[in-house]
């Protein structure tokens, strides 16, 4: 726990200084690591042994190959079909959020912007 509350001010501190600078692009994909560290817990939580669960973290084993309660393994996309069981839209959050850390369409819309006076033209922005 101490970890993960050590991450996530870290990362609501960066989050911070970039929103404050205007740069969405690279704020973004920090909220999908704050998401990763809520599905950690959640793991954590959902494991027969906790403690088991996080010496074996603590060895490097990842944590997809882990398993649950019920012998399910603990990927990222049961983690967060776990999580939206409490917290209704989390799969959609997770795809969205995941948008900004992979190169994607979101980074393209981000990149182009409609060329004033000009129906479906686009130029390049470099922020």
């Amino acid at each position: 726990m101490i970890a993960a509350f050590n991450r996530s001010l870290c990362l609501l501190r960066g989050f911070c200084d970039l929103i404050e600078r205007h740069n969405f692009l690279s704020a973004a994909p920090l909220l999908r690591l704050q998401l990763d560290n809520c599905l950690r817990i959640l793991g954590a939580s959902l494991a027969e042994n906790p403690n088991d669960f996080v010496l074996k973290m603590i060895r490097g084993t990842q944590i997809s190959k882990l398993e649950d309660q019920s012998g399910k393994r603990m990927t990222d996309r049961y983690l967060v079909s776990k999580l939206d069981e409490k917290y209704p839209g989390m799969p959609k959050v997770y795809a969205s959020l995941s948008g900004y850390v992979h190169l994607s369409d979101r980074h393209i819309f981000h990149a182009l912007q409609l060329s004033p006076g000009e129906q479906g033209k686009f130029s390049a922005r470099i922020t």
